[in-house]
């Protein structure tokens, strides 16, 4: 079964941090399987560092559930009713690896009850936005011709991401769902946005970790990822969730801790206050930057899997 291969090329200008020109090129169909075998670890198989661009930061890895001895693609068409999970790593869009330490207790959830998950790298570190956007952007297009080429739903993948991650889920999200232009837009909306504490409002956060009154926590990552105090705003306009939510916007569930210190409740507050289609907002009283109890994370993925049980999706189990 052939995929196709997307690569991104662009140069971007620091015009407003408008995103300048940028040029996908399709390359011939061909099979990224060749890339390297499936691993099989912990019960699942593992397809890693599959391209889908040509900086060394575009790359993202597959993880499907199947028998030891089963280790087709998982794009096969006897997989066609998998729903798909686009997970994005957190790390104030300045650190971070789609292979974080964390990363199966946050997707094993979906891998149990049958799901495909695709874990993405983007570029990212000091002054570099908005390419994390615009890699999260092309990296969803990617997979969503894949899925094409495999005749399978596209209707049926959620995005997710935690904190800067969580921003660029909202962010895949909303712009494909609204009327903004970009090389990679998607032919469809994804079915649901799980939003993990993500940054809704980048020149709020900027304002909450600038407080001097503010005990500190960690750097001001949005000034870092914006290059300097100037840009925050300009970045803020056009890159926040807050500025992209239309009546057309997916399904949005949020967890979000109320003593979270480095991306403040406040952030999810606003954002759902703003929606009005399906949502729902988890609260966990106290909770922190994602340090929640094991009992707290397995009460809010409850929560998800019930929200996402509403919601059509090919191959749903609960």
């Amino acid at each position: 079964m052939p995929l196709f291969r997307c690569t991104a090329r662009g140069n971007y200008v620091n015009n407003n941090k408008l995103m300048g020109w940028l040029i996908l090129i399709c390359l011939s169909p061909f099979s990224a399987w060749t890339i390297a075998q499936p691993e099989w670890r912990d019960g699942t198989w593992v397809q890693r560092d599959i391209a889908y661009g040509e900086d060394t930061q575009q790359r993202l890895d597959i993880y499907w559930s199947a028998g030891a001895e089963d280790n087709q693609n998982p794009f096969d068409p006897t997989y066609s009713a998998r729903p798909t999970l686009f997970w994005i790593h957190g790390g104030g869009w300045i650190v971070g690896d789609k292979a974080q330490p964390n990363l199966r207790s946050l997707i094993d959830p979906y891998l149990q009850s049958g799901w495909r998950v695709i874990s993405i790298n983007y570029r990212q570190g000091a002054n570099t936005a908005p390419q994390a956007v615009d890699d999260s952007l092309c990296a969803y297009r990617f997979i969503e011709d894949d899925l094409a080429a495999a005749n399978m739903a596209r209707h049926s993948t959620v995005v997710s991401g935690s904190s800067a991650g969580g921003h660029l889920a909202l962010t895949v999200g909303l712009w494909n769902s609204s009327n903004r232009a970009h090389p990679c837009r998607a032919r469809e909306k994804p079915a649901a946005i799980v939003n993990i504490f993500g940054i809704t409002d980048i020149a709020k956060v900027d304002e909450f970790l600038a407080d001097p009154s503010q005990p500190p926590v960690w750097k001001n990552y949005a000034r870092i990822w914006a290059g300097s105090a100037a840009e925050v705003a300009a970045i803020s306009a056009t890159y926040s969730p807050m500025q992209m939510i239309t009546d057309a916007a997916p399904p949005i569930i949020t967890i979000h801790g109320t003593q979270d210190r480095l991306v403040p409740y406040a952030q999810a507050q606003a954002l759902h206050e703003q929606l009005t289609g399906t949502h729902h907002l988890h609260t966990i009283p106290n909770g922190g930057h994602g340090n929640f109890s094991p009992q707290e994370w397995t009460d809010a993925y409850d929560v998800i899997m019930t929200f996402l049980g509403g919601i059509p999706l090919s191959g749903m189990t609960n």
